[in-house]
């Protein structure tokens, strides 16, 4: 099985390869040769991998028309199935039931994803990392969030990505000591549970998004002027802030209004987001988790 999913990013234009191109990494890296072999073991192990022919292969895939498997190993199998299948935000979603409770306090989720202060796959990689400077950058946030509490009288909850989040699921603090004394909720499921009742989801760039269109809530996306957002994120933010509809938010210059104007949900592209990217079109799977899917398609073929 190979799961395969089309994702609001995949559109991002790459850079064209040419001579210019080439030159400019090279300064950009200062001759830091460890970030060529990240990319020159992939390509190694790809070519591995074409000698291995494989007698049925099963490609998972959200959105077949926006896949481009022709090239792939996998095709060259004997038998070779296309399966129906969910983004996995999609199929979390499925799997947590809406609490019909009325929920007294007012709440509204960011999503982290870690950066500036956590450094993600740099180290793995062999990247040098751009200079931040961290305590103003997080400054700036938690100015911002502060407003934000101030405008709707609710508090801010900040949900950690995957790879932060605290292995004490009561510890109410975030790994990052920047986020002061906000509320952290380090469960591995907190968005598919909190989100159903949230005033609204604020985020940079995180296929998480994908809750707030399941759940058909408001969402804004954020960025700094005064921030230094490496080429491929702030493509990410306008992308993905362009398939809801909205315009990013400059969190160093803003105002109520831009935010209100900025949490209308428009009911067209959050269907065409849900249907290109979070679950098939043909609607064949949109109410079935994942893990359905698997065990179905595993009974099938014992």
């Amino acid at each position: 099985m190979f799961y395969s999913p089309v994702s609001p990013f995949s559109s991002i234009k790459p850079f064209k390869k040419n001579i210019n191109f080439f030159l400019t990494r090279f300064k950009q890296h200062d001759l830091n040769l460890k970030i060529y072999f990240f990319p020159i073991k992939i390509l190694f192990f790809r070519f591995l991998i074409n000698f291995k022919k494989f007698n049925k292969v099963f490609l998972l895939s959200n959105n077949f028309k926006k896949k481009s498997y022709t090239f792939s190993h996998y095709v060259k199998a004997k038998n070779f199935f296309k399966i129906d299948f969910n983004f996995y935000d999609y199929s979390n979603a499925l799997l947590v039931k809406k609490n019909k409770k009325k929920i007294k306090k007012k709440y509204i989720i960011y999503i982290d994803n870690g950066a500036p202060y956590f450094t993600g796959d740099a180290n793995l990689k062999g990247d040098i990392l751009a200079k931040f400077n961290v305590k103003k950058d997080y400054r700036d946030l938690n100015l911002f969030f502060d407003k934000i509490e101030k405008y709707f009288k609710a508090k801010v909850i900040v949900i950690p990505h995957p790879k932060y989040k605290s292995s004490n699921t009561k510890k109410i603090k975030s790994l990052n000591p920047y986020f002061n004394s906000r509320i952290v909720n380090n469960d591995y499921d907190s968005l598919a549970k909190l989100t159903p009742n949230c005033l609204f989801i604020i985020n940079k760039m995180s296929t998480a998004l994908s809750y707030a269109i399941f759940h058909n809530k408001p969402a804004i996306h954020i960025y700094s002027s005064e921030y230094f957002h490496a080429r491929e994120e702030l493509q990410s933010i306008l992308d993905q802030s362009k398939n809801v509809g909205h315009k990013p938010i400059d969190i160093c210059n803003f105002n109520k209004q831009k935010i209100i104007k900025s949490l209308a949900i428009k009911n067209s592209k959050y269907k065409y987001y849900r249907y290109q990217y979070l679950t098939p079109e043909n609607k064949t799977v949109e109410k079935i988790p994942n893990y359905k899917i698997i065990g179905d398609l595993i009974q099938k073929n014992i």
